[in-house]
Parts: structure tokens; C-alpha cells; sequence
């Protein structure tokens, strides 16, 4: 729950991927039919940087117009109609689009640029050539049910649940694009081959929540709009009618072949890795940073065990280098917080609570600079449920109002009481603090005012998990909640850390179940519907686990080689990382020598 796969809706279908949470729209402001949407590139004399901003407005351009799903969740509503064609012939334009400029980028002299646009430039780079990886060596749109009800929930959803522009122009738009589900729902007919099981079950799962949606979803932008009522809800009623036809083809036609492998197999792994990363750092060789990352931080939360134990167990621990000892005594403390709980009643309340004292904090210590922007916490929508937890959005980049939000997907009734021994009263805190502030929304409210559009569009997704896992460790260093925090937070810690394990395990290694279980069960403390909610998200996705603990890792090391530094200040360092713009952090590294 704690790691929103980031940035799931614009991220999702920026790449494709099989996740959608993540930096998407949520406040907008309509642009006109007429008029392209611009970014402000950062100002430069250097004639060649000005002619690579050129070539960037153009491929982003070309982009949203390729794409109307994702240009309406960035914030550009000129196409807010229409979704795009999702077809064997739509793929192969977008494919020729990448391609194009993939040769243009492959001419272009990159060591005239300066340094600010040289990052650009291989952000771009990187973004075509993972496009052209996905298209041709995993084909989600062959592969995934998940993929098409990724496109129809961003694409629904931000019409419906985002305030921008005037109802009436909202209502028209959604008019049209609920009577083109069907056509998404063919190109799925048509291309659909045999995903993986749970796959094709969870993007069953995922329709009823966008049945949902088209029901009972619609209503408040209906009512205020009479005047489009009866088009809109018969508009609707077509949308739902293709949309149970889909969930019946799922169900009767694809469920019985999908029978792929979900493990990606170690050269696919280690391709897919490069690129999402954005670094040439092997996978194996992370993994043995991982374990040894792992051993470390272990053995501090043994420490804060120790300081904890008058307080939870009634007496202070005896000290013990036997590491079962050790890990009995971690697991006592954990066990006594975990009664400690929040309630279906609260969640929510609490959870608000604990951005607002984070905010405080952060301002008192004056750890760095919060903009004015809020973010709020709301119940996860039934169409994304089934991946992850929580997730944070935020506005896109074209908004003209900024406004971002955490959801959180509540137990069933089943899994009530291990979900709320694992996000207890303070890893719940601890959550806020990875998902809000300091940790997603706020990094979102820096992001979104970059001077470097590629950036602003194409965020790199381990920079906003580094970041929000970063963030975490710095208010527990400067004393947030005390120990109970510190313990959490190391624990989310060595969480982030397994899901590495894991990823490459179950990828690469041909990692078991009851192997997964083991690592995340008895080797880092987590609840069993936790670690059963990770065994499922591995199988779902892949690399995107590993984000957390590479991009943690990397901020880690940037802070120690600058707070070495003549003159440091922690303030200004963590301004000056926020308002980079979510570079790939192997780039932003080199940027500013650290």
C-alpha cells in the first residue's frame, strides 16, 4: 500500500505499463480547440538549445495529438472527444512516430547543447527508445486486458471526476468519448492474444468498477447539466452495454487462454530495467545492493526496537547479538504497535491529520520550501482497485489550477484486521508522509512548475520514488514522531528494499510464492495480506517494484557527497533536487557533480 506505482495515471499510459496511479490530472482548466498548449523551456542563448526546445514542442505536439487520453489527463483538453486508435494500424502509426524520431535524435549533435538541455535531450532519447522496446518486445495491448482498462478508466475518469472548464463543455466531451468505448472494446477483440491469468482477472475486476462508473459515476456532472442529460445517459447506457460485453469476452474467450508466464525472463528484465531506470546499472548487481542494503537496515531497526521496548513490552530488552533474538524482539514491538489502530471511521480523518502535523513540521524545521498547493485524501475509485493500496495524483502540467490527492483503497472484511495491524495509527502516519508530504504530492507541487516540458510530461518514475522514500528518512532524522516513526519508517524501508529482492527474484530467478512470502513475511515484518498483496503485484508488473529502493539509494548518495560540501545548506539542497524536474536521477547526478 505504501508504494503508489507511481504516478500511476499518466504514468501508466505515458508507458503503457500495467499500473494507473500516478501524476494524473486532477483540477484543469479547458484551453481552447484553437490554441496548442506551451511550456515555458528554460531561457538559453545557445542556439542549439534553442533549437532542440523547437524540436521538443514539436514532438510533444505530435504526441498529444497521437494520444488524446493522455493530453487530457496532462491538462489539454482540445481533444477531450476522443480517444485515439488503439488498433493493430493506430499501433503502427504510433510506432512510426517514435521511430522518426528516434533517427532524428540518433542526427542530432547532443554535446552542443548545455548542460540543462544535454538532460533533456536523453530524457527524450530514453522515452522514444523505451517506447519502441514496449511496442516490440512486450506488446501490452497483445498482452494485457489491464492495458485497455487502464486507457478507458484515465480516459472516463478525467472528464468525469476532474472540475475544468464548464460542465456543459465537460458533459459534450464525455458524450462523445462514452460512445467510443466500443471501439476500444474491439481493438481489444481484435488484438487481445492470452495475457497472463491474473491479469485478465484483475482487468475483470477493474470493469465493474468502470460499470460503476458510468452508472452511478456520472450522475453529479448530469445533474448539472439538464440540458444534456437525456444525450449523456444514453450515451452511457452504450458504454455500458460495450463495457459488460467486454467483461463477457474476458470472461468467456480470454480467461481460458490466458495462460502466459508472468515472469519477464532475465533478458526482457534487464532491457525493460535499463530503460525504466534510465541507467545501465545491471540487475544483479542491484540486487546485491539490495541484500546488503537489507542487512543494514535490520539491524538499525533492532537499535529502535531496543529504545522502544519500556515503552511497548513494560521493561527495557536485554541486549543479544543472537540474530534470532534480535528479530523476536523487533517483531514484540512491531506486534504491540500493530494494536494501536485506526478504524473504518477514521482512516480518512486520520490520515489528513497526519499530512497537516507533517506540514507543520516540515515548516518549523524549515526542511524545505511547501508551495501553497494542498492535497487532500480520498476513497481509491473502484476501477483502480486491485493493484495497489494508494496511490497519489496530481494535476498535469497544461492545468492551470493545481490540485492533488491520495487515495486509499479501504479493507474488505476479510482482510480488515491484517490491514489495519499493518497500517497501524503510525505506519499510517508513515504512509502519508511517502504518499503526501514530504513525499508525492508535494514533490508533484514542485514538479509541475518546471521550465523543461519533457520533464514536466515524461517524469521519471524512480526520481518520485526516491524521493518519497528519501523524504520519509529525513523526518524521522530530525525526530518526527520519535521512535515509533523511526522503527516504521525503517521497516517501509526494508520493504522498499524486498520489493527489489522480489522483483528480480520473481523475474530472473524463478522465485516461488512461499519464497516471496518467506522474504516479506519473516524477513521484513509484513502483515499477511501486505506481503500477499506484493506476490500479486509482482505478477502484475514489473521493475516498477525495484524503483523504490534505486531511486531511494541514489538520493541517499547525493546527500552525502553535498552535505560534504562547503557551505551546505539542507533547505536549499532539497529545493534545488525538487524544482529539477524529475529528471532520471543517473542525469541529475551528473548535472550537479553529485
Amino acid at each position: 500500500m505504501n508504494e503508489c506505482p507511481k504516478i500511476i495515471s499518466r504514468l501508466y499510459c505515458a508507458s503503457l505499463s500495467l499500473a494507473l496511479l500516478t501524476f494524473g490530472p486532477l483540477a484543469c482548466t479547458s484551453v481552447p480547440k484553437s490554441e496548442s498548449p506551451q511550456l515555458v523551456s528554460e531561457p538559453s542563448l545557445n542556439p542549439a538549445d534553442q533549437a532542440f526546445a523547437k524540436l521538443s514542442q514539436t514532438f510533444i505536439e505530435e504526441y498529444l495529438a497521437l494520444a488524446p487520453v493522455m493530453a487530457s489527463s496532462l491538462g489539454d483538453h482540445r481533444r477531450d472527444a476522443e480517444w485515439g486508435d488503439f488498433s493493430q494500424a493506430g499501433e503502427a502509426r504510433r510506432q512510426a512516430f517514435y521511430q522518426k524520431y528516434h533517427e532524428i535524435l540518433k542526427a542530432t549533435d547532443k554535446q552542443q547543447l548545455s548542460s540543462d538541455y544535454q538532460v533533456d535531450a536523453a530524457v527524450l532519447t530514453n522515452e522514444v527508445e523505451a517506447r519502441l522496446f514496449e511496442m516490440e518486445s512486450l506488446a501490452p495491448f497483445r498482452y494485457s486486458a489491464m492495458a485497455y482498462v487502464g486507457v478507458l478508466s484515465l480516459g472516463l475518469d478525467t472528464l468525469i471526476s476532474h472540475e475544468y472548464g464548464t460542465p456543459a463543455a465537460r458533459a459534450a466531451a464525455l458524450t462523445k468519448r462514452l460512445q467510443g468505448v466500443e471501439t476500444i472494446v474491439a481493438a481489444a477483440r481484435e488484438r487481445l492474444e492470452n495475457p497472463t491469468r491474473l491479469d485478465t482477472q484483475t482487468a475483470i475486476l477493474q470493469t465493474d468498477g468502470l460499470l460503476e462508473l458510468c452508472q452511478s459515476g456520472i450522475k453529479p456532472l448530469v445533474e448539472g447539466v439538464p440540458d444534456q442529460a437525456r444525450a449523456l445517459n444514453q450515451a452511457a447506457s452504450s458504454a455500458r452495454t460495450a463495457l459488460q460485453d467486454f467483461k463477457t469476452f474476458l470472461e468467456k474467450e480470454v480467461l481460458p487462454r490466458s495462460n502466459r508466464d508472468f515472469r519477464l525472463g532475465k533478458e526482457l528484465y534487464a532491457r525493460k530495467m535499463q530503460y525504466d531506470l534510465a541507467d545501465s546499472i545491471r540487475p544483479e548487481a542491484l540486487a546485491k545492493a539490495a541484500r546488503d542494503a537489507l542487512d543494514r537496515t535490520l539491524a538499525d531497526m533492532y537499535q529502535v526496537a531496543l529504545q522502544l521496548s519500556p515503552e511497548m513490552l513494560g521493561k527495557p530488552a536485554r541486549v543479544s547479538k543472537d540474530p534470532r533474538e534480535q528479530r523476536k524482539l523487533v517483531r514484540a514491538v512491531l506486534d504491540r504497535m500493530a494494536l494501536e489502530q485506526p478504524t473504518d471511521d477514521t482512516l480518512f480523518q486520520d490520515a489528513e491529520g497526519a499530512i497537516e502535523t507533517a506540514t507543520a513540521f516540515i515548516r518549523q524545521k524549515e526542511i524545505l520550501t511547501i508551495p501553497d498547493e494542498t492535497c487532500k485524501v480520498i476513497k481509491m475509485p473502484a476501477f483502480n482497485a486491485g493493484f495497489a493500496g494508494a496511490y497519489s495524483q496530481s494535476s498535469g502540467p497544461f492545468d492551470e489550477n493545481f490540485e492533488n490527492f491520495v487515495a486509499i483503497e479501504p479493507p474488505s472484511a476479510t482482510e480488515r484486521d491484517s490491514f489495519y495491524r499493518e497500517y497501524n495509527k503510525s505506519m499510517l502516519i508513515e504512509l502519508m508522509l511517502h504518499e503526501a508530504v514530504p513525499g508525492h504530492c508535494l514533490q508533484a507541487m514542485h514538479a509541475v512548475k518546471t521550465k523543461h516540458p519533457l520533464r514536466a510530461i515524461f517524469g521519471n518514475g524512480p526520481y518520485a520514488e526516491g524521493w518519497a522514500m528519501y523524504s520519509e528518512e529525513v523526518m524521522a532524522r530530525h525526530g518526527f514522531g520519535g521512535p515509533r516513526i523511526r522503527i516504521v519508517q525503517l521497516k517501509l524501508l526494508a520493504r522498499a528494499i524486498a520489493n527489489t529482492l522480489l522483483d528480480y527474484g520473481v523475474h530472473t530467478q524463478n522465485m516461488s510464492e512461499d519464497e516471496a512470502m518467506r522474504l516479506l513475511m519473516e524477513e521484513t515484518y509484513q502483515e499477511r495480506a501486505e506481503a500477499a498483496g506484493k506476490w500479486r503485484r509482482v505478477q502484475l508488473s514489473s521493475v516498477q517494484l525495484t524503483t523504490y529502493f534505486y531511486g531511494y539509494q541514489q538520493f541517499a548518495a547525493m546527500r552525502a557527497v553535498a552535505e560534504k560540501q562547503p557551505g551546505f545548506q539542507e533547505k536549499a539542497f532539497h529545493d534545488q533536487l525538487l524544482g529539477s524536474g524529475a529528471p532520471p536521477l543517473k542525469l541529475l547526478r551528473a548535472r550537479y557533480g553529485i
